[in-house]
């Protein structure tokens, strides 16, 4: 259980990180 959240955690942040990668090329 404590592995899923961790991993669960971990792919949120992954997707916050290629938002913002993709706001920052877009609003370059």
């Amino acid at each position: 259980l404590k592995v899923y959240k961790i991993t669960l955690k971990g792919l949120k942040d992954r997707n916050i990180i290629r938002r913002k990668k993709y706001f920052k090329i877009n609003y370059k």
